[in-house]
């Protein structure tokens, strides 16, 4: 097995004996899934995994160090030992392995995930060769509740591919709710917020499959809390004038349209007609005539997973003058 290993500067290098580890359901972050995968990739296909997708540490501990272990379960041996945040293995000996990360705190500590490797003969169409390699960086990604986003690796290059690329994208929620995509830019909506795990396999002149993946990766997508927006408000504007004001553009997986609820509050209708004036409708869009003065606009989004948005703006209209031509 030929792997790439580095040691971030200043790390330290553990001993064979690790500090006493903490299982990692014990040490999971907040909506997290600890759990390393298990998985059957070809040989010569490249696995990368980022360390931060699992959230090993507690939130209170300060990270001073990851470590990746692959052992060979056939003979017992260790066949790798990566140190950093990224594990990266070129897959080149058919076995069955077993993965191990530990994070490690500043005390000394260890907490610890496992999962395993199946590698198996890839098949002859595969697209598979020595001289195909990737490298660059793909993810973590980061997007904001109930927005249009997509997933993508730019920076990702692969070369000496001999066969069009094509990507599977799995998305697995925090709850373990998986959901899957293709293509090179994948759409993601309306997820609720949370620290979501993403899995990227690319195949050669066909989908990647247990037999035919030539890069696997895992990486993470953090959805965002969107509940308290700004508005965007036209300014400044004149008393008489009618405007329209438009919801955000809030994305559903369902792709229905919220429902979406307005209250226009006229700031100065105490003062002036002794009472206060409330304009109220629904609808993505709302329309009313401005008199004199300030508003204070609240827009509430009612989503279909129960959620509610709320955004505000405010107003000032202005005893504008119109001017027409006229006879000097």
């Amino acid at each position: 097995l030929q792997i790439c290993t580095g040691v971030a500067p200043g790390a330290a290098l553990y001993s064979s004996t690790p500090p006493a580890s903490s299982s990692g359901s014990s040490a999971a972050g907040a909506g997290a899934i600890t759990k390393l995968p298990t998985v059957t990739l070809p040989r010569g296909a490249v696995m990368e995994l980022d360390a931060e997708s699992f959230k090993l540490l507690p939130a209170d501990a300060q990270l001073d160090n990851f470590m990746w272990e692959l052992k060979q379960r056939s003979n017992a041996e260790q066949a790798a030992i990566v140190y950093g945040k990224l594990g990266r293995f070129e897959l080149s000996a058919v076995d069955t392995y077993d993965l191990q990360l530990t994070a490690y705190d500043t005390e000394g500590n260890g907490y610890t995930s496992t999962g395993a490797v199946q590698v198996v003969a890839p098949i002859a169409s595969s697209g598979l060769n020595s001289r195909l390699t990737f490298a660059g960086a793909c993810g973590p990604f980061s997007v904001k509740q109930y927005t249009a986003a997509s997933l993508s690796c730019p920076s990702l290059v692969a070369t000496g591919a001999t066969g069009k690329l094509s990507y599977a994208w799995k998305i697995i929620a925090p709850n373990g709710a998986v959901s899957s995509r293709t293509g090179l830019k994948p759409a993601v909506v309306g997820l609720g917020p949370g620290h979501y795990r993403v899995e990227l396999a690319i195949g050669v002149d066909g989908a990647p499959n247990d037999q035919t993946t030539a890069y696997y990766r895992v990486s993470y997508l953090v959805v965002q809390a969107n509940n308290k927006l700004l508005l965007s408000m036209p300014q400044p504007l004149c008393a008489g004038q009618a405007v329209s004001l438009t919801a955000p553009p809030l994305v559903q997986q369902d792709a229905s349209a919220p429902q979406y609820l307005w209250q226009v509050a006229w700031l100065e209708s105490q003062q002036l007609q002794g009472y206060k004036e409330v304009l109220r409708g629904e609808g993505s869009t709302f329309g009313f005539t401005l008199q004199t003065g300030h508003y204070a606009v609240l827009m509430t989004a009612r989503m279909a997973d129960g959620a509610v948005i709320q955004g505000v703006g405010n107003i000032t209209s202005l005893p504008c003058m119109r001017c027409r031509p006229g006879v000097v």
